[in-house]
């Protein structure tokens, strides 16, 4: 059974929520009355000149793993700054000891770098950078069918290496030491 929570009802529960927040950060509870969620907190994210977002993975009432909420997907899809979301499914925050950030080497993996840096740099964390080279899959009757990246090319992951030291090395925020790691594999189905 769902309930449903007035705005004052709610602020309260949010209060309640965070009993230990430290003093000297502010939190501001803002409730929004409205049928489609995702604009709503676009909206007020764009508003209120929002940094980063921090959504739940998953709507309260579906524990269904792998899957995003329907707001998550949305805002995901559509927001201009970056989101972060968290397992809602778990027992609780749990320490963060890596961070892992995939990287495709194009113009915007720098800004992904700084972002990746900057939450290593606060959890004091490890980080590391992934590259993946993804094998082509061609049908038998192709002519280089059965042909490898790596057999073409066997120097590709010293380069691709390369290619994530120099995008560390050109992207801004904390210096942190940084893992790069290459992997190979096959483009996921659709």
């Amino acid at each position: 059974q769902r309930r449903v929570y007035f705005p004052d009802e709610l602020r309260d529960r949010l209060v309640g929520m965070m009993p230990d927040a430290p003093e000297n950060v502010h939190i501001q509870y803002h409730v929004d009355v409205g049928t489609a969620v995702a604009p709503c907190i676009l909206d007020y994210a764009e508003t209120q000149r929002a940094d980063i977002l921090v959504l739940g993975t998953r709507c309260p009432h579906s524990n269904t793993p792998g899957l995003l909420g329907d707001v998550t997907r949305k805002v995901l899809y559509h927001a201009d700054i970056p989101v972060v979301t968290v397992d809602t499914v778990g027992t609780g925050p749990a320490p963060v000891e890596s961070v892992l950030a995939p990287i495709d080497c194009s113009a915007s993996a720098a800004r992904v770098v700084e972002m990746a840096r900057r939450y290593a740099h606060h959890y004091r964390a490890r980080l590391d950078l992934l590259h993946v080279i993804t094998e082509p899959l061609f049908p038998a009757f192709y002519p280089w069918a059965g042909s490898s990246l790596h057999k073409e090319a066997p120097d590709l992951e010293d380069r691709a290496i390369d290619a994530l030291k120099a995008i560390n090395e050109a992207a801004s925020g904390p210096k942190v030491d940084a893992r790069f790691l290459v992997r190979t594999g096959i483009p996921a189905e659709a």
